[in-house]
């Protein structure tokens, strides 16, 4: 696992990456409200992983996304998603607990693990 980290004009950000399996594991900045990058270094981000985001409330996904990994989001407070053009596949229990009132699937996803969006 490699760490690294993404500054913005307004943040910083330090994510736990994968870059052979194109995964982000963990995410260790302060913002509730995140966007997750398309790619870090000159990888993209394809995957997240399990419990990668917990305690955020708004997470934006770039169309780099294709997985989204069991409990990638579980217990994590989101109350807003966008999810991306390029998503195929949200595993088992993927946003679970959390406090979405509404999420858009796009055409796109073609596989949905059971209880995605249990508790929301």
């Amino acid at each position: 696992m490699l760490g690294t980290t993404i500054k913005t004009d307004e943040s910083v950000a330090v994510y736990t990456f994968e870059s052979g399996t194109d995964r982000i594991t963990g995410y260790a900045g302060s913002e509730t409200i995140v966007a997750i990058p398309a790619q870090i270094g000159v990888v993209n981000v394809a995957r997240i992983g399990q419990d990668a985001f917990k305690g955020k409330e708004s997470i934006t996904n770039p169309d780099s996304i294709v997985t989204m990994q069991y409990h990638a989001f579980d217990n994590s407070g989101i109350s807003s998603l966008t999810l991306g053009n390029s998503l195929k596949t949200i595993e088992i229990a993927a946003f679970q607990n959390n406090k979405l009132t509404e999420v858009t699937i796009t055409t796109s996803v073609t596989s949905l693990g059971e209880n995605a969006f249990l508790d929301n």
